[in-house]
Formats: structure tokens, C-alpha cells, sequence
């Protein structure tokens, strides 16, 4: 699994910005998944299944 980057550094204002002023895109590529990853922890399993984006964004639900 690859990660661009999460987190950023503004420098050079005279102002905090406001968060408001900012908006978040999440990118994925559409590259098919080739394998799989299961543990004997189900709670693991659906941590995995959660992050790798097999479930809605919470803010959907």
C-alpha cells in the first residue's frame, strides 16, 4: 500500500487560515486489488477491509 502525503506545513501568511478555507480530496487510483490479507482477529480483518476503502467514507453514513 502506498501513501502520498497525509499532512502539510503552510508557511509565509500573515494570518492563520481557517479551516473552512480548505478542502480535503481523497484520490484513489483505480488499480484492482491483486491480493488479500486475512489474520486469525476478525477485528483486524475489518480494520484492514475498512482502511483499504471497501467501506463509505463515515461522513456518507
Amino acid at each position: 500500500m502506498y501513501h502520498g502525503f497525509r499532512d502539510f506545513r503552510i508557511i509565509g501568511l500573515d494570518e492563520e487560515p481557517l479551516p473552512e478555507e480548505f478542502t480535503a480530496l481523497r484520490i484513489r487510483s483505480d488499480v484492482a486489488n491483486i491480493g488479500a490479507t486475512v489474520t486469525s482477529n476478525p477485528l483486524i480483518n475489518d480494520i484492514h477491509v475498512f482502511w483499504c476503502g471497501a467501506h463509505p467514507p463515515l461522513a456518507a453514513t
